[in-house]
């Protein structure tokens, strides 16, 4: 079963779960809903936290992503990468989260948000960051990552 918990009818905000069997499910991008987002926050007004964006409805849930099985990112652009501050939640460390190029996430994008409203969005705890896991290292044998081209290098597409 294949159900969108938001990103239908709008650009930004794409969160898509599957699930491989009955009681586990995967999701496919957690972004930001850039419409919503844009009704509450300016050049003057920005959030306070993820949780904030949440309750406005501009980022999923954070039960989605922490009951998955695992998480898939298409790529780094907001729309679909949205925040990992839920990793801060998962103290043992039990959950991967497949993103493009988590070198790149680590030690260039989430520096440089350090000066931005979006450092919200990144996890703070030491041991977050060590959930992420670089698709093109590995993957489950069920999810068959296929490159494609976006803005946003690189980009991928997932078989499920």
């Amino acid at each position: 079963m294949i159900k969108i918990v938001s990103g239908s009818r709008t650009i930004g905000g794409n969160c898509i779960t599957v699930y491989v069997n009955k009681d586990e499910y995967i999701v496919l991008d957690h972004g930001l809903k850039f419409n919503v987002f844009r009704k509450y926050y300016g050049m003057y007004t920005q959030p306070l936290d993820a949780q904030e964006l949440r309750s406005l409805g501009a980022l999923p849930p954070a039960d989605v992503m922490l009951n998955a099985k695992a998480i898939f990112i298409s790529h780094l652009h907001l729309d679909h990468l949205g925040s990992l501050d839920y990793l801060d939640l998962i103290e043992n460390g039990d959950k991967n989260i497949y993103i493009p190029s988590k070198d790149y996430y680590k030690e260039v994008l989430s520096e440089y948000w350090r000066y931005s409203w979006k450092f919200v969005l990144v996890p703070h705890m030491s041991y977050s960051k060590n959930m992420l896991v670089d698709v093109e290292q590995s993957t489950p044998k069920n999810v068959k990552p296929i490159k494609t081209y976006h803005s946003a290098y690189p980009s991928y597409s997932y078989i499920v």
